[in-house]
C-alpha cells in the first residue's frame, strides 16, 4: 500500500521526505479501547478504557520498530458503542478533517444487533464511509470484528448482576442467530466491490476457535472485547495487509 511507501520515504529522509503519515481508525469500543465491563447499578455498566493496549497503539509500536525514524501521527477515531450508521455523520468532523493518508474501518459489532432489518442501512453507510475516505485522498482498509460469544459464560453466571447477564444473553442470541457472520458478509462484499483491501480478522479469529481455543479466554469481558493480547492479532493482521502490494 501507498502508506507504507510513505512511511519508508519519511524514515529515509525526515527533512524532506513528505509529510509526516497519519493513520486513522474509524470504529467502536474495540477501537475506543474498550476491555473489560462491570455492573454499577441495576440498570448501569462501565467499560474499563485502556487506549494505551488497543491494537491501534500496537500497530503503530511495531511501525516505529520497524521505521524508527519516521514520526507517525495515529488518529484513533473509535467510539464505544458506535456503528456504521450512527457513525458516519461523524467521519469528517473525527477523521477527515485531520487528512488521513489511510483509514482503517472497522464496524460490525453493534450493527448486528439491528438484524436482518438493519443490514441495508449498516451496508449504505460502510459505502459512504469508504467513498468519502477514497475522495478525500485516503487509502481505506475495511476490517471484520472478532467473533462474540455463543453461550454465557460460568464468569458471568456466577459473578456478574443481572443486567451484565441480560446484555450477554443479547449477544449470544444475536451471534447464534447468523446475523454477526452476515455482517461481516456483507463487509467483506463491499472490499471486493468498492476494491479496497480487506484485513479479515474475524476469519482468523473463527479459525482460533475451530482449532480449539476458548472464545470466553480470549474476551476482555467474556462478551465482545477481545482480551489485551488479542489486540495483537489485529494489529499483525493489519501489518500484514499494509505490506502486500
Amino acid at each position: 500500500m501507498e502508506i507504507i511507501k510513505k512511511i519508508a520515504k519519511k524514515n529515509a529522509d525526515i527533512y524532506a521526505g513528505g509529510r509526516v503519515p497519519t493513520i486513522a481508525f474509524f470504529g467502536d469500543s474495540v477501537t475506543h479501547g474498550c476491555f473489560e465491563i462491570y455492573q454499577t447499578s441495576e440498570t448501569a455498566l462501565e467499560t474499563e478504557f485502556d487506549q494505551r493496549n488497543a491494537y491501534h497503539t500496537i500497530l503503530k509500536n511495531l511501525l516505529s520498530d520497524i521505521f524508527p525514524k519516521c514520526p507517525l501521527n495515529v488518529l484513533n477515531a473509535g467510539i464505544s458503542g458506535d456503528n456504521a450508521t450512527n457513525a458516519y455523520p461523524r467521519l469528517e468532523r473525527d477523521v477527515l478533517s485531520f487528512k488521513p493518508d489511510l483509514v482503517v474501518v472497522m464496524f460490525g459489532l453493534n450493527d448486528c444487533s439491528s438484524g436482518e432489518q438493519g443490514l441495508d442501512s449498516y451496508v449504505l453507510n460502510l459505502k459512504k464511509i469508504v467513498n468519502d475516505c477514497l475522495s478525500s485522498g485516503a487509502e481505506v482498509i475495511l476490517m471484520t470484528p472478532n467473533d462474540m460469544v455463543s453461550s454465557v459464560d460460568p464468569h458471568i453466571e456466577y459473578y456478574q448482576g443481572d443486567f451484565v447477564k441480560k446484555a450477554v444473553k443479547n449477544c449470544v442470541e444475536v451471534r447464534n442467530k447468523g446475523y454477526l457472520d452476515n455482517y461481516v458478509n456483507a463487509m467483506r462484499k463491499v472490499a471486493a466491490e468498492l476494491n479496497v483491501p480487506l484485513c479479515d480478522v474475524y476469519a482468523k479469529w473463527q479459525a482460533l476457535e475451530k482449532a480449539g481455543a476458548n472464545a470466553c479466554e480470549m474476551l476482555a469481558n467474556r462478551i465482545n472485547h477481545p482480551a489485551r493480547a488479542m489486540n495483537a492479532l489485529f494489529a499483525y493482521s493489519l501489518l500484514d495487509t499494509l505490506i502486500k502490494d
